[in-house]
């Protein structure tokens, strides 16, 4: 795993429908799905908005008015408590109980978005036979940007540590929805879905379940889907694992994005392309647009709900996109600071269709840019690329290649895999000051006049581009023959003036060396691109070379710049050596144990917490947090929420967790640890705890088969689900066993668990032969632990 510079990384949070609208890019996916849309309420200038709550043990709409941050009673209407579910605040009606410029506070705890969550009323757009019609009203606009519509997790005052998680189910089209939604702030929360599912994979294990099906399973489309929206504030969100996008917004202006990690989203972790909706069909972006300490990684890929790891990773070869972030046609200022983009299919940060007007620009500012199969960085415009490491490592999923079979050839390193790509208009003023740049795609930085949609370059006269204080650091080229080396610099189509001054090229093709420049090699503390480390060696070349520049005040640590008599070349100034030794920090080990026998419904359970602080000893004592998240309807209490540990120091916390007497099940209860060093901190662990009645019988189990269609084409998949209620409930960890018999001796089978809403999945694929044409049976047997099994079957045709 690559070493993570800088703040960049060390600020990172451990953090049939209505409408018309199309929900995916046509230009990328094709696929059609319903349209988020909403009717938002306003109030006027200068009102005080209410405050609400959501928390897991509240009541409906009906049970509680959702003004107070309490449990519902058990009985009565309207009291005054807490609401159970986002439907309650944001029902499917696009009637928002909550007016514009409100703040709704969602308490600890998972709640389901879509289909079958508490308060998706079954009518109008939200049906059984069409699912993902089931999503929430826009939210409200606020009636300004001073007073915006907020929502909230609990914990977003202070550091936010265990953020409620909202998960998309049935392939609902986004988890918040922000149609024509501006001045809205949302904070301290974890969106996602529970599906390992991809929307368009080209494997048809990962494929999500689309077309007319009923049944699709606990999928989302997109985390959050803006359009035609201004004035917002995203901050501390953990957005991950959706079929398609984290983030899709396009139509925005005046967008602040803090503290938010896009990733393992299977098609891009923020598209800005909104083909399909009016007015935004081409971004139509504006204002200024901010992002700042945010992660953008292994977008492209799908994500293993049970254990966080990206698989299946693909690209445009196989039907994918893959972009870490790219819009279409736009405008705005747009800021990248404190950014980590790494690990995406294609390109990490995709900017190539900024406008390029004199009023749009786009800076990067300590960006590190790594291992994207595509160009790492592509900018048009006026732009500023400062104080950032860019490596190009664009190889890297071919060289993991068993692991990821689903990027084709021309995947890898992806247009020549430039590690910075520059497009230039009439009179743009581009400016690449203090970086430090290696690669292996074929160039190192690139640049050229930014063509048309028909590919046509379009005139540049009167564009500037300045290169100075770099260190350009050749690698042998992926895409090239033998020991070819990348090129440095290279440009084409264009008549934009170049400046060079104070660069070090070094290990690159032809031995470019341009007048005033350092053609020998850096000293970097790591020059191969596995563990790249941009800090200078002693007796570098780099040290203490350039005059300082106005303005440029810190280095790619945001650390001071300058040291010494003039400054380092390079991303990174190099520090006073002192006797004091650095702080290494390192990601804690954290071990979670619980009872292995059940409990019963209403009992109690105590799991115990063991953290160990794996930092140097130079780094002193930290203050771990502790969080937990308890499934819905449970309570539950640590012992100590932090641990104060010294580097190598371990310690214990228990967890007492109290069961509801409804539960029933399996049930995962997530342990988090974090402190204010950020993601570096962040630890994980699972408990799981098993509850079952405690009669001798065990219940009674029931349960039935369906395929998603009844008739078949030759060669087509058949999609089957299979339904399993214990004692009437949905039952979550029973174990199917199907079987399905055929035409001339055809057998198949095979075993699935269910999920959380008593689903379990699978797929068949007859042979595509004359003998597979008929009738077939399938089969299903129901079991968990001592309750009644159950056997059942159905019928499909292949034709």
């Amino acid at each position: 795993m690559r070493i993570l510079f800088g703040i960049a990384a060390a600020m990172l949070i451990s953090a049939c429908g209505g409408g018309s609208d199309s929900m995916e890019s046509a230009a990328k996916s094709g696929q059609q799905t319903a349209a988020v849309s909403g009717n938002p309420k306003t109030l006027g200038v200068g009102t005080t908005g209410n405050t609400y709550f959501i928390r897991a043990d509240g009541g409906s709409a009906a049970q509680c008015n959702g003004k107070a941050d309490l449990p519902y009673p058990g009985s009565g209407s309207l009291q005054n408590c807490a609401w159970q579910s986002p439907h309650d605040a944001l029902p499917t009606t696009d009637k928002p109980r909550i007016a514009g410029g409100d703040t709704l506070i969602i308490g600890a705890g998972e709640y389901q978005v879509g289909w079958g969550a508490p308060g998706a009323e079954d009518g109008g757009r939200c049906g059984k036979s069409w699912r993902y019609g089931c999503h929430l009203a826009a939210i409200p606009s606020g009636p300004s940007p001073e007073q915006p519509t907020r929502i909230l997790g609990k914990g977003h005052d202070g550091v936010c540590n265990a953020p409620p998680k909202l998960w998309g189910n049935e392939r609902v089209p986004a988890v918040l929805n922000m149609a024509d939604s501006s001045n809205v702030e949302i904070a301290c929360l974890e969106i996602t879905d529970k599906s390992i599912c991809v929307g368009n994979h080209a494997s048809d294990a990962l494929r999500c379940v689309r077309g007319d099906a009923a049944v699709y399973g606990a999928y989302a489309d997109a985390g959050i889907r803006a359009y035609r929206s201004n004035n917002v504030k995203l901050r501390d969100l953990n957005i991950h694992g959706l079929a398609y996008h984290g983030i899709q917004a396009g139509g925005i202006s005046n967008w602040t994005v803090e503290r938010v990690r896009l990733l393992r989203n299977g098609y891009a972790g923020w598209d800005g392309d909104m083909a399909g909706i009016p007015k935004v069909e081409t971004s139509s972006n504006s204002g200024e647009l901010t992002f700042r300490n945010v992660e953008i990684a292994w977008n492209g890929c799908a994500e293993d709900p049970n254990t966080g790891e990206a698989k299946g990773c693909y690209a445009q070869k196989n039907g994918g996109y893959g972009d870490g972030i790219g819009t279409a046609l736009t405008g705005g200022k747009w800021l990248f600071e404190d950014v980590s983009i790494h690990h995406n299919t294609s390109d990490g940060l995709d900017m190539l269709y900024l406008d390029g007007k004199a009023d749009t620009s786009i800076t990067l500012n300590r960006v590190h840019a790594y291992s994207n199969a595509g160009n790492q960085v592509k900018v048009a415009g006026n732009a500023t690329v400062r104080n950032s490491v860019l490596v190009g490592d664009c190889g890297y999923f071919y060289r993991e290649g068993q692991k990821y079979p689903y990027l084709g050839s021309g995947d890898h390193c992806r247009a020549g895999g430039t590690a910075l790509s520059l497009a230039l208009l009439t009179n743009n003023q581009v400016d690449v000051t203090h970086n430090t740049i290696t690669g292996e795609g074929d160039i190192l930085i690139f640049h050229g006049a930014k063509t048309d949609r028909a590919g046509v370059p379009m005139d540049d006269t009167g564009a500037k581009l300045l290169i100075r204080n770099n260190i350009l650091r050749g690698q042998k080229d992926f895409t090239g023959y033998g020991d070819e080396l990348v090129a440095g610099h290279y440009w084409e189509n264009t008549k934009a003036s170049t400046t060079y001054a104070g660069n070090i090229f070094f290990n690159v093709k032809s031995n470019q060396c341009p007048a005033g420049s350092i053609c020998a090699d850096p000293l970097l503390t790591v020059s191969e691109m596995r563990g790249f480390d941009p800090r200078l060696k002693p007796g570098s070349p780099a040290h203490d070379k350039v005059a300082p520049i106005v303005g440029i005040n810190t280095d790619f640590f945001n650390r001071k710049r300058v040291y010494g008599p003039a400054a380092d070349i390079g991303a990174v100034e190099t520090q006073p050596v002192t006797d004091t030794p650095v702080c290494t920090r390192a990601q804690p080990t954290m071990d979670l144990r619980q009872p292995t026998s059940p409990i019963v419904p209403g009992a109690s359970v105590t799991l115990t917490v063991t953290l160990k602080n794996n930092d140097i000893a130079a780094c002193g004592p930290t203050n771990f947090q502790l969080a937990h998240t308890a499934p819905q309807g449970w309570s539950g209490e640590l012992s100590a929420g932090a641990l104060s540990l010294a580097p190598g120091a371990q310690a214990t916390a228990s967890l007492t967790m109290k069961s509801p007497t409804t539960a029933s099940g399996v049930y995962n209860i997530p342990v988090r640890s974090t402190s204010q060093q950020g993601a570096v901190h962040t630890a994980d662990a699972t408990g799981v705890v098993q509850v079952r009645p405690s009669d001798n019988s065990g219940g009674v189990l029931s349960g039935g088969v369906v395929t998603d269609k009844v008739v078949y084409r030759l060669g087509e998949t058949i999609k089957i689900g299979a339904a399993v209620k214990l004692n009437g409930r949905p039952q979550r960890g029973a174990t199917v066993d199907l079987s399905i018999e055929g035409p001339n001796g055809l057998r198949w089978t095979t075993r699935t668990t269910t999920d959380e809403n008593g689903m379990g999945w699978a797929s068949y694929q007859p042979p595509s032969t004359s003998q597979a044409l008929g009738h077939y049976y399938i089969y299903v047997k129901g079991s968990y632990l001592n309750a009644t099994t159950f056997t059942n079957r159905n019928r499909f045709d292949v034709k």
